[in-house]
């Protein structure tokens, strides 16, 4: 029987969970546990027990008594003997008695320890929820919109984005910066993005960083990939692992700055335009740009296009736009009949180019670069591997021998479909106004003997509440992935597109893309 393994949040979570303390701590969350009052009264219940213990005070009280009466009728010196003895047998009793609290207390601390597994694992897990759910309340705007997209799990992933980050070595802090906040601009993106397609790009990347580790694992005609690549780019293993990541990780950094400006100018300015169209008006749009010559930018390019065909290092040059742009008004006068919409024009900035640059400019100068290079070189190698990551369709043929990683990366961006909300337009505006946690699948199928994919989409709520249009979905992979060449050393794969109907025991539409050798 073919095996085949659901390829979920569950099983990102699961995967790194066994070796990220990060994911360790976001699989106990999900995995909920005792209630709050359970665990207090738990507790409550062993603290009782010692406090209930007062036998000290009780044997005290006794001999008080006994000495009172012995003192009645007795010669004073005989009194003072008795006295004396009774305060020895005192002196006796305490000490057995503290002997006997502490034995007590010690078996009440060794209770209290085999309870502190019990009790220590959802205590933090709650402690932890109520914590996040401090934080919320003193979230900004974007941050509460971002909590509102995100279910539970998402929100898991959103996050640990961030402490992967760190824990796979990425220290610098503008980057970290960056990565922070991402979940806010995801937010603005979706709020400005109803009539342009968008779906999230932060806990994507991770799902695709676990992804390209997932088939670093496999096995070729050639042997494991891993060994083949490390014997490829003469990497040692940690290397090799780290340039994934990295490249998994930050592929999509750049993504806020290259679309984030032609989405707030297209959502605000015919917001404008709507409400205030018996005006006439002038707009100076926003306008982004990362090539002028003292900005610095262009200075890492030579790095990024190394050793590439010179049509990719046109791609790559191009990536950063036009050298200087001049902004143009634009000018809305009230119309007879139709309505006028502006219409930004096409982002220029390449995300890739973007996200590569500022992975570059973290390491220092170009100079500084190039003094360390070996050192840097598994930096180096993703950021030139993320440099073109957004034109794989313009990169034929794009072979796994002579670009494995990027090779990866083209595949695992196109299989991520799961888990990605789509936002819900508003009749009325430019701006989402229903934020719903919708998806078009929750998971996708992956048949490792016969290097299957299924990709489903089940979801009919999401079809609907986009448009959703399967042809130019499969149109669009299969124009990526066609230009790949297995060169006979990865695993010859096929993806297989399904398109469920309203009842998801129907196949509607299906189409099969296969990556091979050619």
């Amino acid at each position: 029987m073919t095996k085949r393994i659901v390829i979920n949040d569950s099983w990102v979570l699961q995967r790194e969970g066994s070796f990220s303390t990060s994911f360790s701590g976001f699989l106990d969350k999900l995995a909920g546990g005792l209630k709050l009052s359970d665990t207090v009264k738990s507790g409550m219940e062993i603290a009782r027990s010692f406090t209930d213990f007062e036998g000290s005070g009780i044997a005290k009280s006794i001999i008080d008594k006994i000495a009172r009466s012995m003192g009645e009728g007795i010669p004073p010196a005989i009194q003072e003997k008795i006295q004396i003895k009774i305060k020895a047998a005192q002196e006796e009793v305490q000490q057995k008695l503290e002997e006997v609290e502490a034995q007590q207390l010690e078996q009440i601390e060794a209770k209290m320890r085999e309870k502190e597994d019990e009790l220590d694992a959802p205590l933090k897990r709650r402690l932890a929820q109520l914590e996040a759910d401090q934080n919320k309340l003193e979230d900004t705007v974007g941050q509460q919109i971002a909590h509102q997209l995100f279910s539970s799990k998402m929100d898991s992933l959103v996050n640990a984005l961030y402490s992967v980050a760190q824990e796979r070595g990425i220290t610098n802090q503008e980057i970290l910066k960056i990565i922070k906040a991402l979940p806010e601009f995801e937010a603005l993106m979706y709020i400005m993005n109803v009539r342009k397609f968008y779906r999230d790009h932060t806990a994507h990347s991770l799902r695709v960083a676990v992804l390209g580790d997932y088939l670093l694992d496999k096995k070729g005609s050639a042997g494991g990939l891993e060994g083949l690549l490390i014997e490829k780019m003469n990497f040692t293993k940690e290397e090799l692992r780290t340039t994934w990541w990295f490249t998994g990780l930050l592929h999509d950094i750049g993504t806020p700055l290259a679309k984030l400006s032609t989405s707030l100018n297209w959502s605000l300015i015919n917001e404008m335009i709507r409400c205030y169209s018996s005006l006439g008006l002038d707009f100076l749009p926003m306008q982004i740009n990362v090539n002028h010559p003292e900005l610095g930018n262009s200075r890492y390019l030579k790095i990024l296009c190394e050793g590439f065909p010179k049509p990719w290092q046109e791609i790559i040059k191009n990536g950063l736009g036009i050298p200087s742009v001049t902004p143009n008004v634009f000018r809305y006068s009230p119309p007879e009949k139709d309505q006028i919409e502006y219409t930004p024009t096409s982002p220029r900035i390449d995300h890739g180019v973007i996200a590569a640059i500022t992975l570059l400019r973290t390491l220092g100068s170009p100079e500084d670069i190039e003094q360390y290079e070996m050192e840097n070189r598994p930096l180096i190698e993703a950021a030139r591997v993320i440099a073109l990551h957004d034109s794989i369709e313009k990169l034929q043929p794009l072979t796994f021998e002579d670009y494995p990683l990027l090779f990866i990366l083209a595949i695992c961006d196109e299989l991520q479909e799961w888990g990605r909300p789509i936002p819900v337009s508003s009749e009325d505006g430019y701006f989402t106004t229903a934020l719903q946690k919708v998806t078009l699948t929750d998971a996708i199928f992956h048949s490792p003997d016969l290097e299957l994919w299924d990709v489903p989409f089940t979801n009919a709520q999401a079809k609907m509440l986009m448009g959703f249009d399967f042809k130019r979905l499969h149109n669009d992979k299969e124009t990526k992935l066609k230009v790949l060449d297995c060169a006979e050393q990865f695993p010859e794969t096929d993806l297989l597109l399904i398109n469920y109907a309203k009842d998801i025991s129907e196949v509607s539409e299906k189409y099969q893309i296969k990556i091979h050798t050619h």
